[in-house]
């Protein structure tokens, strides 16, 4: 039957207090942040709390596996929250919204690329993104901190193998600065990313009997 990209954990790192900015129920203070960014799907969205998604950081999803069903479930599961993040920006006024995607060849093997026909089907604007094929890892993350800093994107996705802990503290402080969120795939094989808000591990489940 039809399969669904469901988180199978999620996990929220303890991060570091950011100075000057003050967290509330409501989110943060005018200006720092936009409106707030939930999966949609009540029961993963309450353990989510009420801020939801941090629309300024970086959130790591990883396939379960290795294997291409994993792959794939786990980069429906980022189109899904990107076409979510689209949608909020285009009902608020937002004139247009411009979403990164940034890969390279390594990495284009475990993430997959894109097909703009399909990108259509599934809800996507391809006239949205803005898709660069970057030759080497570090110039995929170069690109990242450049687009998330510049403060006109509304949403920046990369694809990388594995990424370090300095340059993920990079990308994190850049999501910051540019109040500009990052979903990063990263491979199956490699260690959980740090100086991520969240981390998800995505497998495909069978659906319910129709």
């Amino acid at each position: 039957g039809k399969r669904h990209a469901l988180p199978a954990r999620v996990q929220r790192p303890r991060l570091e207090a950011r100075h000057g900015i003050d967290e509330t129920h409501e989110g943060v203070q005018a200006g720092q942040r936009t409106a707030a960014w939930s999966l949609g799907a009540p029961e993963v969205d309450a353990l989510l709390g009420a801020n939801a998604l941090d629309t300024g950081a970086c959130h790591e999803i990883k396939p379960a596996s290795s294997k291409a069903a994993s792959r794939a479930a786990a980069l429906a599961f980022a189109l899904a929250l990107a076409r979510r993040r689209l949608g909020s920006a285009i009902r608020s006024g937002k004139e247009l919204p411009r979403i990164l995607w940034c890969s390279s060849p390594r990495t284009i093997l475990d993430a997959g690329g894109l097909y703009p026909p399909g990108l259509v089907r599934f809800g996507l604007d391809a006239s949205s993104l803005l898709m660069v094929d970057a030759r080497r890892d570090d110039e995929v993350l170069w690109v990242l901190e450049e687009g998330l800093r510049s403060g006109s994107l509304v949403l920046a996705i990369g694809a990388l193998s594995s990424i370090d802990l300095t340059p993920a503290r990079r990308l994190s402080l850049a999501a910051r600065d540019g109040a500009t969120p990052l979903l990063m795939l990263t491979s199956a094989r490699s260690a959980a990313s740090g100086a991520t808000a969240t981390r998800w591990r995505i497998n495909p489940a069978a659906s319910g009997a129709s």
